[in-house]
């Protein structure tokens, strides 16, 4: 908790809003509708996101997949977390 609060005390609200949300382990999906079942308009849980931030850390099944990770689907989290995550 320390680290975070260091690492966004100097940012405005808009910019801690931005970073965030690209890290947001729940998040909105446009193309789901509400429903009895879900009521609330497309909320879901990134299920890969939540994995990154529970871990302590994150590789893929070989080096070549651990870097495709990190420059696609995981290059949100590269600045947000030290080295040793991925």
């Amino acid at each position: 908790m320390e680290q975070i609060q260091k690492k966004y005390k100097d940012l405005d609200e808009d910019d801690v809003k931005e970073k965030m949300d690209a890290v947001a382990v729940i998040q909105r999906n446009p193309w789901i509708r509400p429903s009895k079942v879900r009521p609330k308009k497309g909320l879901e849980v990134n299920m890969a996101y939540l994995a990154v931030v529970g871990s302590s850390n994150v590789n893929g099944v070989a080096a070549i997949h651990s870097d495709i990770i990190k420059e696609t689907i995981f290059n949100n989290f590269i600045p947000e977390f030290d080295e040793g995550k991925f």
